[in-house]
């Protein structure tokens, strides 16, 4: 199980990511654009599935290039806030 996607390293090839139920607490990795691990070593994500955990925010998503992201599934969390998302399509 993972507490974070931290522990994600780097697959620049991957599409699809399907966490759910993991009990993920945070997306939050690191700010630098640079450290290729976390989402940011997953550059061209299409589909990211973070359903059923214990997110109570999606900050983190700001820092990662995920210009290709079209699906972010994040039902059943403990999320409070919605921002950081602006860049996303």
């Amino acid at each position: 199980m993972f507490q974070s996607v931290r522990m994600i390293g780097c697959m620049p090839s991957l599409k699809i990511l399907i966490l759910n139920s993991n009990k993920i607490e945070t997306i939050l990795y690191s700010s630098d654009i640079n450290v290729k691990k976390g989402l940011n070593g997953c550059q061209n994500l299409e589909i990211l599935d973070v359903s059923n955990n214990n997110l109570k925010d999606f900050n983190g998503l700001q820092f990662c290039l995920l210009r290709d992201l079209k699906i972010l599934k994040a039902y059943r969390n403990e999320i409070c806030r919605i921002d950081c998302l602006e860049h996303l399509k």
